[in-house]
This record gives C-alpha cells, sequence and structure tokens, in this order.
C-alpha cells in the first residue's frame, strides 16, 4: 500500500550470485511492479524517481 505523496520511491532487491536472470530483467520487472501498484492505489510514480538496487547474494 502506498501512503501520503509518493514522490521517490527506492526499492532493493537481492537474490543467489548463481540466479540465470539478467539485470536488466530484474530492473524492468521491480519496474513493471511499482507501476501496477501505484496505478492500484491511484498514485503517479515517474520512471525518473524509482531507484532500484539489485544485489547479488
Amino acid at each position: 500500500m502506498l501512503g501520503g505523496n509518493v514522490k521517490e520511491l527506492s526499492v532493493s532487491v537481492s537474490f543467489p550470485k548463481d540466479i540465470k536472470v539478467d539485470d536488466t530483467l530484474i530492473q524492468q520487472i521491480v519496474e513493471d511492479s511499482v507501476k501496477k501498484v501505484s496505478e492500484t492505489e491511484n498514485e503517479t510514480i515517474s520512471e525518473e524517481n524509482i531507484t532500484i538496487k539489485i544485489e547479488k547474494y
């Protein structure tokens, strides 16, 4: 759930090093998910205001 006036959003994603998924694909999945949630919650978040940090462990 999003609340208030959301102008910037930071998302961290972690997954195992040996996973066979490209970072670009992970980033696109996160961006699509954020868009879907923002539409559902009637909030507007532009792509420029989304920071995605991808970590491999």
